[in-house]
């Protein structure tokens, strides 16, 4: 493993899993249009999830790129820091074909978007929640 990666991880350590705040403020404090963005992530994350693992199994490393990518920018509308993080180092550790890094930013993107997708339940809560209150 690199330097700047495991610099990378050691910082993302610090950070939460995701920054609500700064969620809300991408989508203006519109509750509504955060909860419904959530839900189509908690719909197509494990697609393309799924569509990464196929590619990595397969050595198809312009998909994982292009599917790392499209993780990369779904995960930044949420402000999800560490998700964006592992989705980058996926996409680029796939375009140089480092199939040993690769593996391993497979993992941790797996296991980031885990973590997003357990929280965002009580975040979906706590919004329309906060639109009947």
């Amino acid at each position: 493993m690199t330097y700047e990666v495991m610099e990378h991880a050691r910082r993302a350590e610090d950070e939460q899993i995701v920054d609500v705040g700064a969620f809300l403020e991408r989508v203006d404090s519109d509750h509504s249009l955060a909860s419904e963005l959530i839900e189509l992530f908690l719909i197509e994350s494990p697609k393309l999830i799924d569509q990464a693992r196929k590619a990595l199994a397969d050595g198809d490393c312009q998909t994982l790129a292009n599917t790392a990518h499209t993780l990369k920018g779904a995960l930044s509308n949420f402000s999800a820091q560490r998700a964006v993080k592992a989705a980058s180092v996926l996409e680029c550790s796939s375009r140089e074909r480092n199939m040993i890094e690769t593996q391993h930013a497979f993992d941790t993107l797996r296991d980031e978007i885990r973590l997003l997708n357990n929280e965002f339940p009580t975040i979906v809560g706590e919004l329309n929640g906060y639109n009947r209150g």
